[in-house]
């Protein structure tokens, strides 16, 4: 952008061009983003490398299934196909209940401390103390509801 107001000023390729695996495998696009960067940067690097690595193999099983024959298309306006959307939601399915699971004891704590005003749980370094999110959790939920 900066070289488009002034053009000496190198400008950033963002376009690397496409990565063919074969025929039947779906084209790697090789964009660079700078907010995705950004973003991986300050990531950990355990949660960028299993971005990336499952990016591929889902390329890749997508590249097997329309092998065996399989048609794949786009769905609707969006740029991922309906394997993809599947796979995400089916990931979806399975992180949101072991997050609930991994934190039931903090929940429970939290729930204890809003409705039985437990003394053996502190929230006084907390923002919010623990009944004022619980109840505002529930006065929006029954708000969205009602409407």
């Amino acid at each position: 952008m900066v070289s488009y107001f002034y053009p000496l000023f190198p400008k950033i390729p963002v376009n690397l061009g496409l990565i063919e695996l074969g025929p039947y495998f779906p084209p790697f696009y090789t964009l660079l983003y700078p907010l995705i960067v950004g973003v991986g940067y300050f990531m950990d690097l355990d949660i960028t490398l299993s971005i990336i690595v499952f990016h591929f193999i889902l390329k890749i099983q997508m590249g097997i299934v329309n092998r065996l024959g399989f048609e794949i298309g786009l769905t609707h306006s969006w740029p991922s196909s309906e394997f993809e959307n599947w796979q995400g939601f089916g990931a979806l399915c399975v992180i949101v209940p072991w997050s609930l699971w991994m934190a039931r004891e903090h929940l429970s704590a939290i729930f204890r401390k809003a409705f039985t005003d437990d003394p053996s749980v502190d929230d006084s370094g907390e923002f919010l103390s623990y009944r004022t999110a619980v109840f505002g959790l529930l006065a929006s939920g029954a708000f969205i509801v009602a409407r």
